[in-house]
């Protein structure tokens, strides 16, 4: 087991690093277009025919991509009076099983996303302002929701890392 904790450390760097840039430049992005497109058609009197799609997809991106980050810092809403309720040893054995649950769960919608991005790419469909595919935004679905179910797998490796700690330091004591 010891060498999980430095490859989860790494990948969680690397995640990070990936949810945070990302969603910076989607957010920096949709406030940029909705600027110019405002400023355009205060000063111009011509709005720009694609930015409010682009700014659209930009906060729906920023929003899947922001879930993952929600997934690592456990800001997801939760149900947590069986957990409070319980002693620690079986509030964690309950958290463990929630976070395998979740991951589970995000798995399959990730998978089921891919899917749905594969029959968007047969149709080729595409957005109506900026006419690109629309496979290309939905890919969002299968992409956050797998980095949602790498972070529910870190946090039950980390429920279960802990409560490894409490064990050998009871053992000790």
């Amino acid at each position: 087991m010891p060498l999980l904790n430095p490859f989860f450390k790494i990948l969680d760097r690397c995640l990070e690093a990936i949810e945070v840039t990302s969603a910076a430049i989607l957010l920096s992005s949709a406030v940029f277009v909705v600027l110019a497109d405002i400023l355009s058609r205060t000063v111009l009197g011509h709005s720009i025919s694609w930015a409010t799609e682009l700014a659209r997809y930009a906060i729906i991106w920023m929003v899947f991509i922001g879930s993952s980050l929600a997934a690592r810092t456990g800001a997801h809403i939760t149900i947590d009076v069986a957990a409070e309720l319980l002693p620690a040893k079986f509030a964690r054995i309950l958290l463990l099983f929630a976070s395998i649950l979740s991951a589970i769960g995000c798995a399959l919608i990730a998978y089921l996303g891919q899917t749905l991005v594969s029959m968007m790419m047969m149709f080729s469909q595409k957005s109506p302002s900026l006419e690109i595919p629309m496979w290309i935004i939905y890919c969002i679905i299968p992409v956050s929701f797998f980095m949602m179910s790498v972070r529910f797998i870190q946090a039950g490796f980390a429920i279960q890392m802990d409560q490894r700690r409490l064990n050998l330091a009871a053992s000790a004591g």
